[in-house]
């Protein structure tokens, strides 16, 4: 939920935004978004071939490399937290006493970091706001880092999504 962030890998998507300071902060939805039904010949490009969708993966992944961070388990600034944890007591306000229950998902690059830096600063503010606002937290890395030495078994190998492994092991 970084807007500056997404703004550079994610340009073309209507998403909602808290920008401010915590927890003054205003929801806007960014609004430079290109109505897919406008190109006919673009969305059939997209659409029915496999070409659009192998250039696309190549764009997508030189802009992460230029502007993803290597974890966002430890690598994350305190603006970019506390959005979060606005948007964790937001939904506990919303949910007016039912149980509220979050968990973090790792990405590949999570494990080998994990392995190397020890227990997450993300893990640790979280398990901490949890207590505090008497939610349960479940942070996937831990759990799926001890279920095998092969990691790349929970991911698909062409767009980092679970595999039919990450799901059951989830």
């Amino acid at each position: 939920n970084d807007y500056a962030y997404s703004k550079k890998i994610h340009s073309n998507r209507r998403r909602p935004y808290f920008i401010g300071k915590y927890p003054d902060y205003s929801l806007i939805y960014d609004a430079e978004v290109v109505d897919r039904s406008v190109n006919t010949t673009k969305n059939l490009i997209r659409e029915f071939t496999f070409s659009y969708a192998a250039f696309n993966k190549i764009k997508k992944t030189l802009v992460h490399k230029k502007y993803d961070v290597a974890s966002g388990y430890y690598d994350f600034t305190r603006a970019q937290f506390d959005i979060m944890k606005f948007s964790i007591e937001k939904i506990v306000q919303e949910a007016n006493g039912k149980a509220v229950s979050i968990f973090t998902i790792p990405q590949l690059s999570d494990f080998k970091t994990y392995a190397e830096r020890g227990e997450p600063p993300l893990s640790k503010n979280l398990q901490a706001l949890s207590q505090e606002l008497s939610i349960v937290y479940v942070d996937l890395l831990p759990h799926m880092y001890h279920g095998t030495q092969d990691w790349q078994q929970y991911y698909l190998p062409c767009d980092g999504h679970w595999s039919a492994r990450g799901h059951y092991v989830a």
